[in-house]
């Protein structure tokens, strides 16, 4: 099929992609493809997208959104249901990262709040408004793990905790880290790997909506290390409202 750009040249479309008369992708096309794709995919798309030379505005639609609606959310799967899109979801990333997401009994979830996706992404949030089993699904196309958590947030989430790797995601949604403890060996999760896999530590959060750009290694030196999560986790809790 032929189609004529805005400055009236000729194109054909290959799969999807624009080319000009000698086969080269028409560079315009590519641009836009890439920026939609990073605003689907990406959880950085501003650094994404800074990092491929593009527009902070690019691959977005004509009313400033993102060109393509995460309206995909189920709210009423059972236990079971959300245990076994979580599982999928885990198993859609490398080995080298689905030790980072816990996989919980059936019964645990029983009195969450469970949030699933059309496209098997998951997201649960505790009666006390702690948020876990965050985790999107590779194949999903339509969110982003900044979705799923805005999704956690109107539903109630207002805390975390998370390996360190995570550190920078969970700050640009808007949770500030409060304490933290040590990576435990005996208490490794399944598929941690000490050939492969560094001895993160665990920082717990709070929701307070701003943007906090302090690293990992800064906010470790500034904040005493908790003896234990249970201590770290009790820290947080006390300090929820500070």
């Amino acid at each position: 099929m032929a189609i004529k750009d805005d400055q009236g040249n000729l194109h054909s479309e290959d799969n999807g992609r624009f080319v000009s008369k000698d086969g080269a992708e028409d560079k315009a096309a590519r641009d836009d493809r890439l920026a939609k794709a990073i605003r689907i995919y990406s959880d950085d798309p501003e650094d994404d997208l800074k990092a491929e030379g593009l527009s902070p505005y690019a691959g977005k639609d004509n009313n400033g959104g993102n060109s393509s609606e995460p309206d995909t959310f189920i709210s009423n799967s059972t236990p079971k249901e959300f245990r076994d899109t979580l599982a999928s979801a885990r198993e859609s990333h490398s080995p080298d990262k689905q030790w980072r997401v816990d996989v919980h009994d059936e019964s645990y979830y029983a009195n969450c709040k469970r949030i699933t996706t059309k496209g098997g992404s998951s997201v649960s949030i505790a009666s006390d408004g702690d948020i876990v089993s965050v985790c999107r699904n590779l194949g999903d196309m339509m969110v982003r793990g900044q979705d799923l958590m805005r999704k956690a947030i109107e539903n109630g989430g207002k805390k975390l905790d998370s390996f360190s790797y995570n550190h920078k995601f969970y700050c640009k949604c808007g949770f500030e880290p409060v304490s933290w403890c040590a990576f435990s060996r005996g208490n490794a999760p399944k598929g941690w790997d000490p050939a492969r896999d560094k001895e993160e530590p665990v920082i717990f959060y709070r929701y307070t909506g701003k943007v906090t750009t302090e690293t990992v290694e800064d906010f470790c030196k500034r904040v005493p290390e908790s003896a234990d999560y249970a201590s770290a986790q009790k820290y947080r809790d006390k300090h929820m409202e500070d």
